[in-house]
């Protein structure tokens, strides 16, 4: 079983999936190939800005305090959820970075699709950085 080198589960997964499966059986919510990409995306490419990093990368905050739940692992009772959705199976994840907008980083991933094997889908027109990894080959949609 993977588990991220630089997210810890509560960044994934709402509070209540937390208290019911506790750490272990969250981890077992997802697809592996998800939880590495969450991983490349995490790591600072060398030459993506001139800085070279796109700062801290948010997927839930609300171990800490903040607002979000449900960018990641999705159940029946998140106001997010569709049944379909890939956050549904753990194949999804909504990020945020610190230091560059949703925009930059689909242009990034477009532009470095080799260093991301396994993500298949990223979506436009949205203010955060959404991705999946699915059987399939199919990479861009608009909501």
């Amino acid at each position: 079983m993977y588990k991220c080198i630089h997210f810890d589960i509560k960044e994934l997964v709402s509070p209540c999936v937390y208290e019911e499966r506790g750490e272990l059986k969250s981890w077992m919510l997802f697809d592996e190939r998800a939880l590495l990409t969450l991983d490349q995306l995490k790591k600072a490419p060398p030459n993506f800005k001139s800085n070279g990093k796109y700062g801290s990368v948010i997927v839930n905050d609300w171990s800490w305090g903040g607002d979000y739940k449900w960018s990641g692992f999705r159940t029946p009772d998140s106001p997010h959820y569709r049944q379909w959705s890939r956050h549904s199976f753990g194949k999804a994840f909504d990020c945020k970075f610190s230091d560059c907008s949703a925009e930059e980083m689909r242009e990034y991933v477009k532009a470095n699709k080799d260093k991301f094997p396994y993500l298949t889908e990223i979506e436009n027109g949205v203010s955060w950085f959404h991705f999946a990894c699915s059987n399939s080959n199919y990479f861009e949609y608009t909501p």
